[in-house]
């Protein structure tokens, strides 16, 4: 920039220059004479022939084919696998953790349209019974068509992490981050369980990038995207009142990044607000329903969060071990301690 002004450009040609440019596709833009308002040579003095940004569309396209195998590979992984272990071993027959106090609830609201919880639960819960009433309509009323209706859950949020991860990610990275999350054995144990755990996350991947989806579309896909967002938003903060925190998320950037559109965003913000709110409202007045007490943490709870981290550390080390592999620059002894000592930690 300082170049160009040292040449005889002033601020208002920089700025003709820079509106000249298209968002994913820069290409030369030369002022003419009487743009610059002297007869010099047309020769920009800062040569610039092509500048293009590297857009999502740009990053999961250049290379389809690696992108669908390494999806058929996660799909298989992350959701076959647990499918087939499940079915081999019957394991869909059989109610894990909390799940026997779930699954009545939702096979009661299927064949009676009526939400009576069992005084076991403190998540909201009615997200999830909502996604599951259709399949338990078409396929039955039993166990394993519950705990099915998850895993189709799971996948949708597995799809959803990949493509959000390669907007911002190379192929391989994107493929060892949705791996770690989906493989960890915590996690998979859920992916055909009717716990909340699954459809929580699952519901704040969709959110996110179909709120991401929606800042970049045009037109007819706008509207698509938006009420996806919304839906996966209000569908997550019902299953389970963390995963609020999507929807905060992307409209905390829809304000901010979208000056355009800051006072419908405002507006719609607000009206999941009151939606969100009134839902909560609701499902407290069921019966059966348990209050969620917000409190001051003990010390025994400190603890429980201290182990949190240790297993949240413990699912991301291998992740953090091969990125460290990749970066460390090995001719630097200091640069390589440090990026070992940040990565063991």
């Amino acid at each position: 920039m300082k170049n160009i002004f040292e040449n005889g450009w002033t601020l208002n040609e920089c700025n003709l220059w820079e509106s000249s440019l298209d968002n994913s596709h820069y290409e030369k833009a030369t002022p003419s004479k009487s743009d610059r308002g002297d007869s010099s040579s047309d020769q920009l003095p800062l040569e610039v022939n092509e500048i293009k940004f590297l857009t999502s569309n740009d990053q999961y396209l250049k290379s389809p084919l690696i992108d669908l195998l390494q999806l058929v590979f996660l799909t298989l992984t992350g959701i076959g696998v647990p499918c087939f272990l499940a079915m081999h071993f019957q394991g869909l027959q059989i109610p894990h953790n909390d799940t026997w106090a779930f699954e009545p609830i939702s096979i009661h609201f299927a064949a009676t349209g009526h939400l009576i919880l069992n005084s076991w639960e403190a998540m909201t819960f009615a997200g999830q019974v909502i996604w599951s009433y259709p399949f338990l309509k078409i396929f039955g009323s039993n166990t394993y068509v519950l705990d099915s209706s998850v895993a189709v859950l799971a996948l949708l949020g597995l799809l959803s992490e990949y493509f959000l991860a390669r907007r911002l990610l190379s192929a391989s990275n994107s493929f060892l981050g949705v791996l770690s999350t989906f493989t960890y054995w915590g996690l998979i144990y859920s992916t055909v369980n009717y716990m909340t755990d699954i459809p929580a996350l699952s519901f704040s991947f969709i959110c996110i990038y179909a709120g991401v989806k929606y800042r970049e579309s045009v037109h007819t896909q706008r509207y698509v995207y938006f009420s996806i967002f919304l839906l996966s938003g209000i569908g997550g903060f019902a299953t389970r009142q963390t995963a609020i925190a999507a929807a905060l998320a992307v409209f905390s950037y829809l304000i901010v990044s979208d000056r355009k559109f800051r006072k419908i965003h405002i507006g719609a913000f607000a009206m999941f607000l009151a939606v969100s709110g009134a839902l909560l409202l609701y499902i407290q007045q069921i019966k059966g329903f348990v209050p969620l007490v917000i409190k001051l943490p003990n010390v025994a709870e400190i603890g429980t969060l201290f182990k949190s981290f240790n297993t949240l550390a413990l699912m991301i080390a291998p992740v953090t071990f091969i990125w460290c592999s990749r970066t460390i620059n090995f001719q630097n002894l200091k640069e390589m301690k440090t990026e070992l000592l940040i990565g063991s930690g």
